[in-house]
């Protein structure tokens, strides 16, 4: 059977990282814990905010060698809203 996952995560890889490069207002934040990246769109309004308080940094997993997409979610961030979390794996 043929496994389609690893297109799957390349396209969502890229309609995500096209999205965040057309309105240059937004930004990708990430974060590795326990061999898994998790990654972010924000407000750039917000960058430094997330990334004092938090441990997440500029960039995407995928940029990080995390290609593997596994699920997202959509979390509620005080201040923020709504955000969809990806996350990934080597």
């Amino acid at each position: 059977m043929l496994n389609l996952l690893p297109i799957i995560s390349f396209c969502f890889l890229f309609n995500n990282n096209l999205n965040h490069k057309i309105n240059n207002n937004y930004i990708t934040v990430f974060k590795i814990k326990n061999e898994q990246c998790g990654e972010v769109v924000i407000n750039k309004k917000y960058f430094n905010y997330a990334t004092t308080f938090t441990s997440l940094k500029k960039g995407t997993c995928f940029e990080n060698g995390y290609f593997n997409y596994l699920n997202s979610e959509t979390i509620n961030v005080p201040v923020l809203g709504l955000l969809r979390y990806n996350k990934f794996s080597k």
